[in-house]
């Protein structure tokens, strides 16, 4: 789910920053996948975090660090857009390492398999929610937000009914 509504922020954010009252060249929308970079830190940092707190714990700090992100697309100001664009990304690539780690670890028998349908349903979000163009369609920047939202929605409601995730796994 996360990945699916990841995916279309950075898919849409261009058409939102091309269009009044930003008015961006397309140059300069391209340097917001600059912001990945950030994912490579959060990875690493979210990891360590993890080793203290534990994994469920910190995929709940990802998902409340996204859902801030998400409110703050809707802003006027440029800065706060980019800034914004950095916070999704940090929580978004932490939490994916802590989720694809766990996965093959958490995994009774079939260790591979369960990393490959872990994969499987990655690229499948991917390929869903990424194409979320209908509501940017119709209802511009602020309908795909609300899809966003309903997207995190239903991740954090995943997390929280799923007995084996619920549990704080230190190790």
């Amino acid at each position: 789910m996360l990945m699916g509504g990841f995916a279309a922020l950075y898919n849409y954010i261009g058409y939102h920053l091309l269009e009044a009252p930003h008015e961006l060249s397309q140059a300069a929308v391209g340097w917001i996948f600059v912001l990945y970079l950030v994912g490579t830190f959060s990875s690493a940092w979210m990891g360590r975090l993890s080793d203290g707190l534990g994994r469920g714990r910190v995929l709940w700090i990802r998902m409340a660090i996204m859902l801030c992100g998400v409110g703050m697309t809707l802003a006027s100001s440029l800065g706060v857009i980019v800034a914004d664009m950095a916070v999704l990304t940090f929580g978004f690539f932490g939490g994916h390492s802590i989720a694809s780690g766990w996965v093959g670890q958490r995994a009774l028998t079939a260790r591979a398999q369960a990393s490959a349908l872990y994969l499987l349903c990655y690229y499948l979000g991917s390929s869903i929610g990424g194409s979320d163009g209908l509501a940017y369609s119709y209802a511009g920047w602020p309908g795909l937000v609300a899809g966003l939202l309903i997207l995190a929605l239903i991740s954090a409601a995943q997390l929280t009914l799923s007995p084996r995730a619920a549990k704080n796994d230190a190790g």
